[in-house]
């Protein structure tokens, strides 16, 4: 009965709205962006085209926001690859004394200024992080003492090689390499940096689970 009663509102706030009755609301199921979920229960306002705006989510409790904390798609992205997801690693490696993707036009469509991206704006990465409501990545050579890396953080580094340096070295290919930095140093940065995001075996397990699946994104853009 109540199924019923909440659709027979529904579908009245929805002929309003399509009648022209002004400032229609009612809460719906629908895409939206206000949260980092796709889909999400939000009050909309309802007009002659449909839903015309997703409204914001208002006060929150404590409670309400540590429910919507934990069902969070992702807390963290962390990439590995080459330029294809290099947000800044490459420059600062000093591979090149002038590296052309240090001055404009790099970055001259969104950040206005060159950030080591191998792109005159933004990544997919980028975008990725965007649509999950996290933070662009920083480069992880930009890295202080004492930075906060939980949101997560980019290992990729432009001409990064899946096989080590020494394998193309040894048969006399290392002209060819942007870079002497390979996956293996990648994952060993994320190696070193792991046991200063979490301090025990049951952190680790229940921090890193909802980044796992996001590492076979990433490690697309190594070149295998």
């Amino acid at each position: 009965m109540f199924h019923r009663c909440a659709g027979a509102v529904f579908a009245d706030a929805c002929l309003k709205g399509l009648n022209g009755v002004p400032d229609i609301r009612e809460c719906s199921y629908v895409q939206s962006t206000i949260t980092e979920l796709p889909f999400f229960a939000s009050k909309v306002k309802l007009g002659e085209n449909g839903v015309e705006e997703v409204l914001g989510l208002g006060p929150l409790s404590d409670y309400e926001k540590q429910g919507l904390e934990k069902h969070r798609a992702y807390n963290a992205i962390f990439s590995f690859g080459d330029s294809l997801a290099d947000t800044g690693n490459f420059i600062r490696s000093g591979a090149l004394a002038f590296p052309v993707i240090s001055k404009l036009p790099y970055g001259q469509t969104f950040f206005h200024h060159s950030t080591g991206r191998c792109s005159d704006g933004r990544l997919v990465i980028d975008f990725i992080a965007e649509a999950y409501g996290l933070p662009l990545l920083p480069p992880y050579m930009e890295h202080s003492k004492g930075q906060n890396f939980s949101s997560g953080v980019n290992f990729a580094i432009a001409g990064a090689t899946a096989l080590d340096a020494k394998f193309f070295h040894d048969r006399n290919l290392g002209s060819l390499l942007w870079t002497n930095k390979s996956l293996t140093d990648q994952l060993n940065w994320f190696k070193e940096l792991k046991s200063s995001l979490c301090t025990t075996k049951k952190g680790n397990r229940q921090k890193f689970i909802k980044f796992l699946r996001f590492l076979k994104l990433t490690f697309c853009h190594s070149r295998l």
